[in-house]
């Protein structure tokens, strides 16, 4: 697995981000993985919307589709959308030259943001933080989010995963 320091070689490939278990975690195929630009988020919309609006507006997925495809019901996907849209009219333009840092150029698979007991955003930096093994600070610039906010999500995730790996151990004995 390639160092949490040259995420500049992780674009594009979900067997890199999560050591080409892809397969085993998901049960979908790297290749039929739909990644998520870093870049997308910024302070003006949350993180299901700016995921929403991607989806829709770059991906041209339907919003039935981006339901499914985040275990999310449609009419709250609908409704991100619609706020998304009026927050931020104009769509994303991802390119490498409007990103600028190799970082920002980083590509997440989109599974990560399935798990229903996470919220998105806790689901994003925790990701961040323990997969990639980056620092709360990087994260936070990355996706343009103040640190304690960063810490916090990361924080929650942290202690919800452990909860849920308590409970299933304990249901199992």
């Amino acid at each position: 697995m390639e160092s949490p320091a040259d995420h500049s070689s992780l674009t594009g490939s979900t067997a890199g981000l999560i050591g080409g278990r892809s397969e085993a975690i998901t049960g979908i195929q790297p290749q039929d993985s739909i990644t998520v630009p870093v870049g997308i988020f910024s302070e003006k919309l949350g993180t299901l919307e700016a995921i929403t609006k991607y989806l829709k507006e770059n991906k041209e997925l339907r919003l039935y589709r981006i339901a499914t495809l985040l275990k999310r019901d449609p009419r709250t996907v609908w409704g991100a959308y619609q706020s998304s849209t009026q927050k931020s009219p104009e769509p994303f333009a991802i390119s490498p030259d409007s990103l600028g840092h190799a970082q920002e150029s980083l590509e997440l698979p989109l599974e990560i943001f399935t798990d229903r007991a996470l919220g998105m955003l806790e689901s994003l930096t925790w990701y961040m933080r323990e997969r990639l093994g980056m620092h709360y600070t990087a994260i936070a610039k990355i996706i343009r989010r103040d640190y304690s906010t960063v810490w916090t999500a990361c924080t929650r995730a942290r202690t919800k995963r452990r909860s849920i790996c308590f409970a299933q151990n304990q249901k199992a004995q």
